[in-house]
């Protein structure tokens, strides 16, 4: 709730009562977390843990604060109440608050996509036993985005790229063991960017229903707004760095071939390595 007159926003809570059901009259009344200067935005909820940001900015630089409210005794008001604060763009919590999700801040270096999980206690810490996992931004530094986490996926829509241009979706599954993994030798996770678009996307959501899972977003051409899906267990865009790729050509096992600027045909497998010939300038390619 924001108050223009006083220029600050208050972050409510409404719990349910004995029976577990919002709604019904056994429920308390709402309380107030916190009242922050500015903008209080990105509220959500997932099992214990309540997460928001404040919303500041100085000389154009976002200088707000991510905040983790682990649960208390009796709500997220009162006794046993602690915070946890990632230095953090963005952030986002599971459904269940078991994983937390946040794109480190723009002077990290490098700046890091990280997926943080609780220790015994069930709430997240600076000290203790809380397992935080990393994997390097695949692209440019981004000063801003959105995210969101569940069932074995990460999804991070960048924003406010340093190269300006297109942007992607940035993916990191967790893999058929369900746990996220930074790069090694052995590990099935897969962190990936996909989709460039030069629309602004914004309000990640991740759903169940197929088996890699499915993300819902806003997509926005000037002033037109649309939501859109992605499913995350089907669908690959092939995404080079050269400064042109033409002419793929795909056979009948998956691997496709195309031509790069710097020469030479270049076949991609579908697990994504490449290998490139030395046979001059490929352009016209058939593969079967």
């Amino acid at each position: 709730e924001h108050d223009n007159g006083a220029n600050q926003s208050t972050v409510w809570v409404q719990e349910s009562g004995n029976d577990g059901l919002l709604g019904t009259p056994d429920d308390p009344g709402p309380t107030i977390v916190a009242t922050v200067a500015n903008y209080a935005v990105a509220v959500q909820t997932g099992g214990d843990q309540l997460l928001y940001r404040t919303n500041q900015y100085e000389n154009g630089w976002d200088t707000g604060t991510t905040i983790v409210v682990n649960r208390g005794t009796s709500g997220f008001t009162g006794p046993g109440v602690t915070t946890y604060s990632p230095d953090a763009v963005t952030a986002a919590l599971s459904a269940d608050g078991r994983q937390l999700a946040w794109i480190s801040q723009t002077y990290a270096n490098p700046q890091a996509l990280h997926v943080r999980t609780p220790g015994a206690n069930g709430r997240y810490e600076a000290s203790g036993d809380d397992v935080d996992v990393a994997r390097p931004l695949l692209g440019s530094t981004v000063s801003q985005g959105a995210i969101a986490v569940d069932g074995g996926h990460v999804v991070f829509l960048e924003q406010g790229t340093t190269a300006g241009g297109a942007t992607y979706v940035d993916h990191w599954y967790a893999g058929p063991n369900g746990v996220f993994e930074a790069a090694g030798s052995g590990v099935d996770d897969v962190f990936e960017q996909i989709e460039p678009s030069n629309n602004f996307r914004a309000d990640p959501s991740i759903g169940t229903g197929l088996a890699g899972g499915v993300v819902y977003f806003g997509n926005r051409v000037l002033n037109d707004s649309d939501l859109q899906s992605l499913d995350l267990s089907q669908l690959r865009w092939e995404t080079v760095t050269d400064a042109s790729a033409s002419n793929p050509a795909a056979n009948h096992v998956g691997t496709v071939f195309y031509a790069r600027a710097t020469g030479g045909t270049t076949a991609r497998a579908p697990n994504g390595s490449e290998t490139r010939s030395g046979l001059g300038y490929g352009y016209w390619i058939a593969a079967d």
